[in-house]
């Protein structure tokens, strides 16, 4: 038979097939009685094994037997269960992959795989710097309408700062360009008004204005000048206990004034450098007088006026306790002493005097920190 006829897949090919041994001897006792097609079971057992003996051939026999039962089960199962596992269907599979192998020859692959690889990071790189370019496009946009938003912004807050100084300031819409008022309603150190025209050197003046004080304690600081090396150049204030008090180069006079019942007042005060006389005037009456305030003096020149603030250096250092509360209009300052005949005249309303140094005029005075310029009537006396 050939030693081909004894491959493993054969003999259990031939097992499967294998139905029933019709003798258990060989030789002369039985091998004549079996089909030809069985005797190749046997031809290769003892091609490959001629010393076998009957005893292991019987146990071949009964493997065999146990084999075909089982592989018949098997097959029967699996065709069942799992179709695509089943002997016959693997056998089909491994028919068609020999079918095919010789065919893979003819498939053409790329000569360079390195070359189809650099290819395709190539096309992945490009499209990685298509999507850098778009975030940085999206990034310049993103960077454009924040640079408007911001400018807008900004053009707003300007205007609303500008709106708002402007209401600091007051508008044009009084009656007459003194005819209006400055409020301060609270005790800060930052509510204020400021006059804009410089005083210039004075040896004598005359100082009048309308005031109504809303403090609890005293009228604080009505107004305050300043000059570069002297705080005191010229200040009214009552502060504390003290009553009302005139400075002149820090030089001190006290005034018999009594103004802090929330009512409208006119004052007055006049000082020459000529030793040193001073007057105090409350609604058109002469409440007190005195001499040697600063005498020979001078009243030096570039300094800065405030109203509501007392000044610790020229134009700062505001003391909130120090602080006017009220109301304040018509504040006029003149170079030389005016008479008490015009002094009563202005208090009652018969004459508008303006100060020919400082008069009040809305577009000479500044107002900051919220304080305001408002509308009032032209005389509290009538």
């Amino acid at each position: 038979f050939g030693t081909a006829s004894c491959r493993p897949e054969k003999l259990l090919v031939e097992s499967l097939i294998y139905k029933k041994v019709r003798s258990s001897q060989l030789g002369n006792i039985g091998v004549r009685k079996m089909p030809f097609e069985k005797l190749s079971i046997f031809s290769c057992i003892m091609h490959s094994q001629p010393s076998i003996t009957l005893s292991v051939l019987n146990k071949y026999i009964a493997m065999c037997k146990l084999a075909a039962k089982f592989a018949h089960k098997i097959q029967s199962h699996q065709f069942t269960v799992y179709p695509y596992t089943s002997i016959p269907y693997m056998l089909t599979l491994r028919h068609l992959n020999n079918q095919s192998r010789p065919n893979l020859s003819n498939v053409v692959f790329p000569t360079d795989l390195r070359e189809q690889l650099q290819r395709k990071l190539g096309e992945l790189e490009s499209q990685l710097m298509n999507k850098v370019l778009e975030l940085e496009d999206d990034k310049f946009t993103l960077q454009n309408e924040s640079a408007s938003h911001r400018f807008r912004t900004e053009s707003a807050l300007n205007a609303l700062h500008e709106r708002v100084t402007e209401l600091e300031k007051g508008t044009n819409a009084f009656k007459s360009p003194d005819d209006f008022k400055v409020s301060l309603p609270l005790q800060t150190n930052y509510l204020y008004a400021k006059i804009k025209k410089s005083i210039p050197e004075m040896y004598g003046f005359t100082i009048c204005l309308w005031i109504r004080s809303r403090g609890s304690s005293g009228i604080g600081t009505p107004f305050s000048y300043a000059v570069p090396g002297q705080a005191n150049e010229i200040v009214l204030i009552e502060w504390g206990n003290n009553p009302i008090e005139l400075l002149i180069n820090d030089k001190v006079a006290q005034l018999p004034m009594t103004i802090n019942d929330d009512k409208w007042h006119h004052i007055c005060v006049t000082w020459s450098t000529r030793d040193g006389i001073w007057e105090a005037y409350q609604d058109g009456e002469l409440r007190g007088s005195g001499e040697n305030l600063a005498p020979w003096h001078p009243i030096k020149q570039g300094g800065i006026l405030i109203l509501g603030q007392e000044q610790d250096t020229i134009g700062g250092r505001f003391d909130a306790t120090q602080a006017f509360v009220g109301e304040l209009s018509h504040f006029n300052i003149w170079d030389r002493i005016l008479s008490s005949e015009d002094i009563m005249s202005i208090a009652n309303c018969s004459a508008n005097l303006a100060g020919n140094i400082i008069p009040w005029v809305d577009n000479n005075i500044d107002v900051f920190g919220g304080a305001k310029k408002t509308p009032v009537q032209t005389c509290w006396a009538k």
